[in-house]
């Protein structure tokens, strides 16, 4: 690091989010406190956009977003700085192989989340189903619905979940030519466009906050944060973070349930006799 950190990046679940899968005031505080210095605080999740606008509402925060794992870059106001959808013929690829498995995935795409199954909700439509439709964004379900937006619409990810062999699925993957894959828990997999990831997303906003990467903090605990931890001038692991990411990191602070982005915050950003 440089000079004084400008920018701060945080995941939210396993990160952000505590345990219960919410942001925790102790957290909330440190994210204000930090604004308040002129720190520009953003979140880099997997999540749709309106997801993520509307947990922090629920919070008291408004932060810009790297949404999708990267694939849509939104300001504070939520207006688009930067989009990286996948070419349609490899959505569609994608598809027809996750359903030649007989796989339960789900579709994000532009204000859209689309699920395999008819029966197969979305977290984000159980718990924020209506007012993200407030927000503009569509649920659909079934693979008639999802192979439709594959063809036609603007896919970012694709996601599977609770997988039993996640391993034997990622090596059928592989054999797809311009995508990326990772992972945010043991158990599922996440793909994107080749090149799409976190840390791309944030090297969007050091542009337009005119913040140098080296002046970024990134705060992670999954494989889809490894990325944007290794490019940044200071990369902290939290303490519940995935044994990689614990060893690849700079720092570690306090895991989900004990203020460990607050910790990071206070020592990184706000302590005058920071590292």
């Amino acid at each position: 690091m440089t000079g004084k950190i400008g920018l701060v990046c945080m995941d939210l679940d396993g990160t952000l989010l505590g345990p219960g899968g919410r942001i925790s005031e102790t957290d909330a505080d440190a994210v204000r406190k930090a604004q308040e210095e002129g720190v520009v605080c953003a979140i880099a999740s997997g999540r749709a956009e309106g997801n993520v606008i509307l947990m922090l509402r629920d919070a008291g925060l408004v932060c810009p977003a790297c949404a999708l794992n990267g694939g849509l870059v939104i300001d504070e106001k939520g207006e688009v700085l930067a989009s990286f959808p996948m070419d349609r013929t490899l959505s569609v690829r994608i598809c027809d192989t996750l359903a030649g498995e007989k796989l339960k995935f789900v579709l994000l795409g532009d204000k859209t989340i689309c699920t395999s199954e008819k029966d197969f909700p979305h977290h984000s439509e159980e718990k924020y189903g209506e007012r993200m439709r407030k927000m503009g964004h569509r649920f659909a379900h079934g693979l008639d619905e999802l192979r439709s937006f594959a063809r036609e619409g603007m896919t970012y990810k694709y996601f599977l979940c609770e997988m039993e062999q996640p391993g034997r699925i990622m090596e059928i993957l592989k054999g797809i030519p311009g995508i990326s894959i990772t992972r945010s828990g043991r158990r599922n997999i996440e793909i994107m466009p080749a090149h799409v990831n976190k840390a791309r997303g944030i090297s969007v906003l050091c542009g337009h906050y005119g913040i140098g990467m080296d002046r970024v903090m990134c705060i992670g605990d999954e494989m889809n944060d490894l990325e944007m931890i290794r490019a940044a001038g200071v990369g902290v692991a939290m303490g519940n973070a995935a044994a990689e990411v614990r060893a690849m990191a700079g720092h570690v602070t306090a895991d989900n349930a004990s203020g460990g982005v607050a910790q990071a915050i206070r020592r990184f950003a706000l302590d005058p006799f920071r590292a």
